[in-house]
């Protein structure tokens, strides 16, 4: 059984209430219906309350929850409290109109508890999903959002059988050091939640154990040495390649007596390039599943999707958001007194 198909599994025993807002995308719809009918998780969507009865079948309708968009007395609730957690700074008609984009609205639902998490990104890019969720939900000890995907690769006796951890591909550009330390930590909580297996951090560069001297390798090493800081039992090395993190023999040829020993099955990217065009790569070229971007250190489970995701991606994604939600991680990383 692939590691998918086990999330998926894991969410139907414990459902939770996962918004959907892209009502009117057909990839949307058909992931509802399959969610639905596989009880994956229970489902709140977000949009104009006509349009998405017309796509469902009557049975599939008394499943759902809707939260109408078009509805002024909904409209009014929402921007009610949204005035109350911007302390009045905003009124009551700046509120209307910005929740009157379902993707804000559907932000400031989960943030009032109306489900347990909340996947969107199928038709709206990854700057918009962030800030509505910037602007609503925040993050966690102000630490920075990060987006992280769980990679499964086919026919791969790498990492754990083929399943990966890949961060940050999809959020920031040029993380500092104490950033890329925050990446990893939140990778390796994700990891060991979906996985259930011990994370094996790699630090990734151009460089092995000091082969190279660059600006770049810095950051990677003083990351390195915040995350043994603050996890000292984590297994993690870095600055490492990518071959010496991933091959027993080269890792001990390169980097003897590291602790990741070529079995890495979370590989840390030193800037949002290399993260982001290793994933593309790796799912087109190796037909690998990339589920993501998982967002970490948000004050609730979200999960942004790429506007080229398929129906499983929408399905897989709604799965892992529900999994997040139901079994948060045990924590790694640092608290707000920890980031100096």
């Amino acid at each position: 059984m692939n590691i998918l198909t086990q999330i998926r599994d894991k969410a139907k025993f414990n459902l939770r209430k996962i918004i959907l807002c892209e009502t009117n995308d057909e990839r949307i719809i058909k992931a509802v219906k399959k969610i639905v009918s596989e009880r994956i998780a229970k489902i709140v969507l977000v949009g104009e309350r006509e349009k998405i009865l017309k796509n469902f079948l009557p049975q599939e309708i008394q499943e759902l929850e809707i939260i109408a968009s078009d509805e002024p007395s909904v409209i009014n609730d929402f921007a009610i409290k949204y005035c109350q957690l911007k302390n009045n700074a905003v009124d009551l008609r700046a509120a209307k109109r910005i929740l009157s984009d379902p993707l804000y609205l559907a932000a400031m639902a989960l943030k009032k508890d109306r489900a347990d998490g909340l996947v969107a990104g199928a038709t709206r890019t990854t700057a918009e999903v962030l800030k509505s969720l910037i602007s609503i939900l925040g993050c966690k000890n102000s630490l920075s959002i990060s987006g992280a995907f769980l990679m499964e690769i086919p026919n791969c006796a790498l990492g754990e059988n083929g399943v990966f951890i890949f961060a940050d591909c999809g959020v920031i550009p040029d993380p500092s050091a104490k950033q890329l330390a925050n990446i990893a930590l939140a990778s390796a909580e994700l990891f060991k939640l979906l996985v259930n297996k011990k994370p094996k951090v790699a630090m990734l560069s151009f460089s092995t154990n000091g082969s190279a001297t660059h600006k770049t390798l810095d950051k990677v090493l003083e990351a390195t040495n915040i995350v043994r800081r603050i996890s000292p039992d984590l297994d993690v090395d870095g600055e490492i390649q990518a071959d010496a993190a991933l091959i027993p023999e080269i890792a001990e040829c390169k980097f003897p007596g590291n602790r990741v020993k070529g079995k890495a099955n979370v590989l840390i990217f030193p800037d949002l390039n290399c993260g982001n065009i290793t994933y593309k790569l790796i799912e087109r070229l190796a037909k690998a599943k990339a589920i993501g971007p998982l967002l970490q250190n948000l004050n609730k489970p979200v999960s942004d999707l790429s506007r080229g995701c398929s129906v499983e991606n929408i399905v897989d994604a709604v799965g892992i958001t529900a999994v997040r939600a139901a079994e948060p991680a045990t924590r790694l990383t640092p608290h707000a007194k920890d980031k100096k």
